[in-house]
């Protein structure tokens, strides 16, 4: 019966860690669109056909890149507030 609770144990653990690496993936993703974004359409040249398609790529990534960090401050926000009512 040991030995089940610490395979189980092992097992939950090693999830935690997955979803840890997952969520600093993501986020450094959604950072990364974020700053594309931001400084892509300052400079972007839209005078051409190239211009604009670029000029839309990175605004969509940009949009994306705020999605992502409201969601992950969001997040942080509710798993800090479940903590303080245990």
């Amino acid at each position: 019966m040991a030995k089940k609770k610490s395979i189980a144990k092992s097992l939950g653990r090693g999830m935690a860690h997955f979803q840890a690496l997952v969520d600093d993936v993501l986020d450094i993703g959604f950072k990364k669109m974020k700053s594309a974004g931001d400084k892509g359409i300052k400079k972007q040249k839209t005078d051409t056909v190239k211009g604009k398609i670029l000029f839309s790529l990175k605004k969509t990534a940009g949009f994306f890149g705020d999605v992502g960090s409201e969601f992950y401050d969001k997040y942080e926000k509710i798993k800090a507030e479940k903590r303080k009512k245990k």
